[in-house]
């Protein structure tokens, strides 16, 4: 069985080499760098996209977290909400978290950006 398996690995490695050198490419570096380029686009393509959801979301996220802390604020001021008032100190320091990372990411986006245009 171990047999078999090792042969067909073979056989299946011998047909892409063959293929490989079936191919119109003049060199080695030709053909890496066809299969650099394609592949780099793609992910750079949805790196970037995905850099500004989760700056987005980051964003929507503070300002909700900012509205439940209104909404706990004002339930000091009376007796009956006094659940909602027990919120409070969490929800501040989750604001406060969120915030400091906020600022710290587009902070280290900025001396990225300036690293990078200092190179050029």
């Amino acid at each position: 069985m171990i047999g078999i398996i090792k042969q067909t690995e073979r056989n299946s490695l011998s047909e892409s080499l063959t293929d490989h050198k079936l191919t119109d490419l003049s060199s080695d570096i030709d053909f890496f760098n066809a299969a650099v380029t394609a592949s780099s686009f793609s992910k750079h393509a949805t790196g970037s996209t995905v850099t500004q959801n989760l700056l987005s979301e980051a964003a929507g996220k503070l300002s909700s977290v900012t509205d439940r802390m209104t909404r706990s604020l004002r339930a000091l001021s009376s007796p009956n909400k006094l659940d909602e008032a027990r919120k409070y100190p969490g929800q501040l320091s989750d604001a406060l978290l969120l915030q400091q990372m906020l600022s710290k990411s587009v902070g280290k986006t900025a001396q990225c950006i300036d690293k990078i245009s200092s190179l050029q």
